[in-house]
């Protein structure tokens, strides 16, 4: 709670507000930028040079989230699986990802299938 407060107070300056919607939109743009392809469908380039990386970035590896699992859990092989996208364009997002699996893998090479943090 205190952590929502503060940024409240902090964000409700416009000043503030302004200097973290540019720095967010930099971020974006920089990594979404990293790779492009064009195609003769601008339809597919609209998905795969922004929506789908932001899709699989933002939902499915910050959020924990997708159409068909909303309950906020990490799952092993869909967690591992998504971060490929962002292998490329951000490899300390892809690292950190795979660590956070490899701390729920047992020696014997098992893995825990899904856990909430």
């Amino acid at each position: 709670i205190e952590g929502a407060i503060s940024m409240a107070l902090k964000y409700r300056d416009t000043y503030e507000a302004d200097k973290a919607l540019l720095r967010i939109k930099g971020y974006w743009n920089r990594t979404l930028r990293t790779i492009q392809v064009k195609t003769p469908d601008e339809s597919m380039n609209i998905l795969a040079n922004g929506w789908l990386l932001y899709q699989t970035i933002s939902c499915r590896i910050w959020a924990r989230s997708a159409f068909y699992q909303s309950g906020g859990a990490y799952g092993f092989r869909d967690q591992l699986q998504d971060v490929m996208a962002a292998a490329y364009v951000s490899p300390e997002i892809t690292k950190k990802q795979i660590l956070n699996c490899c701390a729920h893998q047992f020696l014997e090479g098992d893995v825990q299938h899904w856990w909430h943090p």
